[in-house]
């Protein structure tokens, strides 16, 4: 005769004997354990079990369920869902980045425009600019990597021979 308990790996069947000892004879029970197959490897299961007469004899119906796929996918969505939220993190960031780099490429084209080429301050403020453009690449690929769309900025010339109809 097989019990509930053969199939219980050595660390759980202490436990599961305490439980089995301590149900009420009525009742439903609910729960999930680990269950060992006959090559040793555990699995987790989802039981529920009834008890009920059967041949003039109390007995519990107890169904199992192995849920290790379930857990395994269950698993992939949340890691999934992680990956997700750090994808939008990082675009918020390279967004408000992005938006930082602008002034600063903004204010050294202004001083550039000012200055002297041959000034050693010019010379540094070009030093600033490059970084900036490095800076810049640098947010392209985290914008890259939260797959968001990266907007392309171009020159356009206003009094073009594009007549605005009004």
């Amino acid at each position: 005769k097989m019990s509930i308990l053969a199939i219980r790996p050595d660390s759980e069947r202490e436990k599961a004997a305490a439980y089995v000892r301590e149900m009420e004879d009525g009742t439903q029970e609910h729960g999930f354990w680990l269950h060992q197959a006959k090559d040793g490897k555990t699995f987790e299961v989802e039981i529920i079990s009834h008890a009920l007469i059967y041949a003039g004899k109390r007995v519990r119906l107890v169904v199992a369920q192995d849920i290790s796929e379930r857990r395994n996918l269950e698993l992939q969505l949340r890691q999934a869902m992680k990956m997700e939220a750090i994808g939008r993190l990082a675009g918020g960031v390279a967004h408000d980045f992005n938006n930082l780099l602008m002034v600063i490429k903004g204010h050294t084209e202004l001083l550039l425009n000012v200055l002297p080429p041959s000034d050693h301050v010019a010379r540094k403020i070009e030093q600033i600019d490059r970084s900036a453009d490095r800076a810049a690449a640098l947010t392209r690929q985290l914008l890259a990597f939260s797959r968001m769309q990266v907007l392309q900025l171009r020159v356009i010339n206003l009094n073009s021979d594009r007549k605005a109809h009004v």
